[in-house]
């Protein structure tokens, strides 16, 4: 997967994760989910809490604009954590 990562001197490394699954557009937002990933660049392995997926601004708003989800983070699973679809949207 590709994270995007925003590392500013002296603080923890973030790694921003937007992707997608089997339920998008069906169960959650059709743009995806994102998680923000606190990493310590010691560390070679992380565990991803998916509970912690959200929906972008985009979900809820169209005045604002996301991200599209690179396709290589398209997990060929159902993530039926975080977020589910905003119903008014």
């Amino acid at each position: 997967m590709q994270g995007y990562v925003n590392v500013p001197p002296d603080t923890p490394m973030y790694v921003f994760l937007p992707f997608t699954d089997l339920t998008t557009g069906k169960e959650s937002y059709e743009g995806g989910k994102y998680l923000d990933i606190e990493m310590n660049p010691n560390e070679k392995n992380i565990v991803l809490d998916f509970n912690m997926a959200y929906n972008p601004y985009c979900a809820y708003n169209s005045t604002y604009s996301c991200p599209l989800v690179p396709q290589e983070n398209f997990l060929d699973m159902k993530i039926k954590a975080g977020e589910k679809k905003y119903a008014n949207h």
